[in-house]
């Protein structure tokens, strides 16, 4: 019997052990005229009951609640008893929520902020002798055009409902967004206590003048013996719209509490190469305006860069009384030349709200070093080699050259001397040197009228070169056929490499595809091209048919005679 009654006293000894006793508000912020609720929570046997007197002071206490749990777990019994306390502060601003005592033990203090009813056009009084009330509130009446309006809708009940049904509010030629899924509590209005419904909506017009808003309706029945229906409507509200005001100069009209616009770069270093890509991502975030709103940013070309941005992606978050929008875009640059090559500065003026004021904000420039790629540079030294070399077989022929005249050249030049005896044959040697010009004139005349023309590529040939080298993934070939296939179709333009084909072209996807078999040449190590999609592009792309019937007539060779 004794080892029962000690083991007995060790259980319940472990769980005075581990029991605790907590306090929760359910908020930490709320309106003057709003109640809520703390719960103190005790884990160990009954010892006693919460002494809620230290509350009387800037509380009152609405109503209590008492609850326990047993559980036997493994042999351990163990308890649990919660009271929750629904209080009504009597004042504003930080009250303190005094430790609470339980038995010998105390919960620790609490605070809470307490504000006054925030300022609306509507008055949220309560009439005592309704069951249900609806309420609606406009924080401001004057707003500007895209200008955020909080609209508050409260839906007051002290009564069991049921087959309940509600009908939003809705407006005109304006943007209503429902803010989060509303919040619930309870209010003592005119000594009696009402469970409240709270839900906001941002508006935001899209045209000055007047604009009428359709108020929201409740419908319910009355749980009774007889069920009795009630219909509330809550009342009607406009709203006088400002036009955008002449001191703002800006392209897009920006109304905001605040804006945020940040980038962010795929690369830390100034120093790429040309050929390559460089991505940037630019957040554009405005407290106060939708996603739906935010003005699309632009981005031109230049012949040092060819700007790709994608579709923004949008999305749309609230905190506390405001909506936030932000719009995320990606954007690919493809550095066309080597050099020193800026990205231009942002700048996006916008309109704050609280100041009444035009700001501006802002990305700075980007200044890159675009080195060479050697793809290049070894083209570069074989064309200046061909220069070399046809500019010393251009050099004067003997017959051009006057006495006594000094050239200087890196090849000797053999000059003629007027006092050497051969010369009395000069003429003989002339005329059977231009006899001979004229009889390999004559060859190559005829050889040339009897090769076929190879000046002109006909429109099946530059196809199916380009097909066969799209189709078995060969970049060069298709650079090759990809230029004979822009200068059939736009015969009058000069195109001598790819950038020369994605000025022309206009099709965002033809451009991409462009830029990824530019990638494919100069880096052939990192990239893994597929010129299936570039064909597709291709045989897809319409042909302007007055160029076509231009091109499709040959030019007749030149008659050398």
């Amino acid at each position: 019997m004794e080892r029962l009654i000690f083991a007995f006293i060790i259980v319940i000894y472990s769980s005075i052990i581990h029991a605790e006793l907590t306090m929760q508000i359910e908020a930490t912020k709320i309106q003057k005229g709003e109640t809520f609720r703390l719960i103190i929570t005790n884990d160990k046997m009954p010892t006693g009951v919460p002494d809620l007197t230290p509350l009387q002071a800037d509380f009152t206490i609405v109503g209590t609640e008492r609850s326990t749990n047993y559980s036997i777990i493994n042999g351990t019994t163990t308890s649990s008893n919660q009271w929750t306390v629904l209080l009504l502060p009597k004042k504003t601003g930080i009250l303190s929520i005094p430790a609470i005592r339980v038995g010998q033990e105390y919960t620790p203090a609490k605070t809470i902020e307490v504000t006054n009813i925030q300022n609306s056009t509507k008055s949220t009084t309560v009439n005592k002798q309704q069951d249900v009330i609806l309420t609606a509130e406009l924080s401001n009446e004057h707003p500007y055009i895209n200008e955020q309006i909080i609209y508050t809708v409260k839906l007051y009940n002290s009564r069991r409902l049921l087959d309940v049904n509600y009908q939003g509010p809705q407006i005109d030629d304006a943007l209503l967004i429902p803010l989060g899924d509303g919040r619930r509590y309870q209010v003592a209005e005119n000594g009696r206590l009402y469970s409240v419904e709270e839900q906001q909506y941002a508006i935001f017009p899209q045209k000055s003048g007047e604009l009428n808003i359709t108020p929201p309706s409740f419908n319910a029945l009355i749980y009774d013996a007889i069920p009795e229906p009630v219909h509330v409507q809550a009342s009607a509200s406009k709203l006088q719209v400002k036009s955008i005001p002449a001191s703002f100069k800006g392209k897009n009209w920006l109304p905001a509490k605040q804006i945020n616009l940040t980038e962010q770069y795929d690369q830390t270093t100034n120093t790429i190469q040309q050929g390559n890509t460089l991505r940037r991502t630019i957040t554009l975030q405005a407290i106060g305006t939708p996603a739906q709103l935010l003005p699309n940013l632009t981005f031109d070309n230049t012949d040092q860069f060819s700007v790709y941005p994608e579709k923004p992606i949008e999305k749309n978050r609230f905190r506390q009384f405001d909506l936030i929008g932000t719009a995320t875009i990606n954007i690919t640059y493809l550095l066309n030349k080597s050099g020193q090559v800026t990205i231009p500065a942002i700048q996006l003026p916008w309109f704050n709200i609280i100041t009444n004021k035009t700001e501006m904000a802002t990305l700075p420039a980007l200044t890159l070093n675009v080195v060479a790629n050697p793809v290049n540079i070894n083209q570069t030294n074989s064309n200046a080699t061909t220069s070399a070399v046809t500019t010393q077989q251009s050099q004067p022929t003997p017959s051009n050259i006057k006495h006594g005249t000094n050239l200087t050249n890196t090849q000797p030049i053999n000059t003629f001397n007027l006092n050497d005896k051969n010369n009395g044959n000069l003429p003989w040697w002339l005329a059977g040197g231009f006899a001979l010009a004229w009889v390999l004139t004559l060859f190559l005349w005829w050889w040339a009228r009897k090769r076929p023309n190879s000046g002109h590529i006909s429109k099946r040939k530059v196809f199916a070169q380009l097909k066969q080298a799209c189709l078995t993934n060969q970049p060069e070939q298709a650079r090759i056929a990809l230029l004979n296939w822009a200068r059939w179709q736009w015969p009058g333009l000069e195109f001598l490499n790819l950038d020369d084909i994605n000025k022309v072209v206009s099709d965002i996807a033809f451009k991409r595809e462009i830029n990824e078999l530019s990638k494919a040449i100069y880096h052939p190590h990192q990239s893994n091209w597929s010129g299936e999609k570039l064909w597709q592009l291709v045989t897809n792309y319409k042909l302007n048919s007055a160029s076509r019937a231009n091109r499709d007539r040959p030019l007749k060779p030149l008659n050398p005679l």
